[in-house]
């Protein structure tokens, strides 16, 4: 993170704001005018003017523009996106920014039908797509993915494409903890792994369908949600990430996302985020 020490009035502080809004680099500004401290320690590290930037990840400090070190700050903010990134879901009240990093939990996303979450698990899947992760998207609309990428697979609205698919994701879960199992034997650094996003959109509406060829006798039905449970509680360690909507948590994948306590959970109808409480009677 980079810390902009800047004054009121100063020309060559909006302009490097400019640059480092140009160069998608966040920063914290801060108003030496209002805050003493910050006068006060750059005064003790030999500045008399602004703009200063500070890289906080390296405690340098340096006045104005400097190519070479904010070219580096670019590389070092990049390669951490890359591993850890923080996708954007839209604005709720006030303009407040609402984000989901899949490292920290996965996502649920209740409301109703109309409420704008399958146009919210649309952003996440151009957001998956634009950081070079993989989307799987089952049960959502094509038209809320990203068109044309690669990076994004659309599954059919056939059922059972969907319960292959989701059969996929489990089992390439297992396969990546067998390998990280023998790098750990081997005394190795594990291999890193693509990160998959598996989204799904109107869950209820899947899983009835799921049920009803259940009922003709397809064994991937019972397993559907039993697997996708599992990839909720263990995928994250081998980079497979669940994204979730769904009307209400009345099933046994929303309650288990729910008591996640690193999962981000959104409930649009309201627009804002809920606590984990009130989802529990949400219809």
């Amino acid at each position: 993170m980079l810390m902009l020490y800047t004054r009121p009035g100063c020309g060559p502080c909006a302009g490097l704001k400019r640059r480092l809004t140009t160069m998608d680099l966040p920063f914290t500004e801060v108003d030496i005018t209002q805050d003493p401290a910050a006068a006060a320690r750059l005064k003790e590290a030999g500045f008399t003017t602004v703009p200063v930037l500070e890289d906080t990840a390296t405690g340098q400090m340096w006045p104005g523009v400097d190519t070479e070190k904010l070219t580096e700050a670019k590389r070092r903010h990049d390669r951490a996106q890359a591993v850890n990134p923080c996708f954007e879901l839209g604005q709720i009240e006030a303009d407040e920014p609402l984000q989901w990093t899949p490292t920290s939990g996965n996502l649920l996303v209740v409301g109703d039908r109309g409420s704008g979450k399958s146009a919210m698990l649309g952003r996440v899947l151009q957001a998956v797509a634009g950081a070079g992760w993989q989307g799987w998207a089952v049960g959502v609309d094509a038209r809320c993915c990203a068109p044309g990428d690669h990076r994004v697979q659309v599954c059919t609205a056939d059922v059972e494409d969907q319960l292959e698919r989701i059969t996929s994701a489990y089992e390439l879960m297992e396969q990546r903890y067998q390998l990280m199992e023998q790098a750990q034997l081997a005394q190795e650094c594990p291999q890193q792994v693509q990160p998959i996003v598996l989204v799904l959109d109107d869950y209820e509406d899947l899983r009835q369908r799921w049920a009803d060829l259940g009922a003709q006798g397809h064994p991937g039905a019972d397993q559907a949600e039993a697997a996708l449970i599992s990839i909720a509680r263990l995928g994250r360690a081998a980079g497979l990430h669940l994204a979730v909507a769904c009307r209400g948590i009345a099933h046994h994948l929303g309650q288990s996302l729910a008591a996640d306590l690193g999962a981000t959970v959104v409930y649009t109808s309201l627009w804002r985020t809920v606590p984990l409480e009130e989802l529990s009677h949400a219809g």
